[in-house]
């Protein structure tokens, strides 16, 4: 260690530098793509999730109003099929993916 003392600081610097470069290099090389891979998918999973239920809600809700605003019942038969088409849908986690299970 005592040679690294007796360097000027330019020589520091450049010593310094070199070894934080190495240091990324060996943190890539360490960490393994499948643990990425998977925080990052279940990361995702909860909000695709949210964001198709709250697709489903507003498809609903539009069909809802749209059936309650319709004086015709031919209209109305439309819509009220359109709802009754609407099935919920459980989505389980399974091999790396979500897929939507109906129940």
């Amino acid at each position: 260690m005592n040679w690294f003392i007796k360097l000027k600081l330019r020589s520091k610097l450049i010593v310094e530098c070199l070894v934080l470069a190495i240091f990324p290099i060996i943190g890539i090389n360490s960490t393994t793509t499948n643990k990425d891979t998977t925080l990052h998918l279940e990361g995702v999973v909860a909000p695709t999730l949210s964001g198709n239920a709250l697709e489903g809600f507003h498809n609903i809700r539009a069909n809802l109003r749209d059936l309650l605003l319709s004086m015709d019942q031919a209209d109305k038969a439309k819509y009220q099929d359109a709802i009754n088409e609407m099935k919920p849908t459980r989505y389980v986690w399974q091999g790396g993916r979500s897929q939507g299970v109906l129940e």
